[in-house]
């Protein structure tokens, strides 16, 4: 599925209505053939479904994920349409740990190697970077 990876540029989706399982399978496909280690996939895999899982909650269960693989890294963005994230520096500070929520982009800020987030319209936009090699 996610085996054209290996040419740069090249962008796989998945629509967010398929489901968590789905999202953690594309994302360990795509992780995978762009030949991160094992250890590597699976924190990958994680940052992806903290940030697909906001996605549902928060953006009404609409949205995509879209991964490809460019200039040394891995990319897997996360799109919804929901409210959108008012701060752009969200997930930076350490979460409290008497609340039961509020982890996601948190936990995708220490696995990966940037975390961006963006308006969309509407919604948000937030694309995980991971390193090749």
């Amino acid at each position: 599925m996610c085996a054209a990876l290996a040419q740069p540029g090249h962008v796989q989706l998945l629509d967010l209505k398929q489901g968590l399982i789905e999202v953690r399978e594309f994302v360990r496909t795509a992780a995978a053939a762009a030949g991160l280690s094992p250890a590597r996939v699976a924190e990958v895999v994680l940052a992806a479904h903290e940030v697909a899982m906001n996605a549902i909650t928060h953006g009404r269960g609409r949205g995509a994920i879209r991964v490809w693989a460019d200039d040394g890294e891995l990319v897997c963005e996360v799109e919804d349409r929901g409210p959108g994230i008012p701060d752009p520096d969200t997930g930076l500070l350490t979460p409290d740990p008497e609340k039961p929520r509020g982890r996601g982009l948190w936990i995708a800020r220490q696995l990966c190697h940037a975390v961006d987030i963006e308006p969309a319209d509407p919604g948000a936009r937030v694309r995980l970077h991971v390193k090749l090699g």
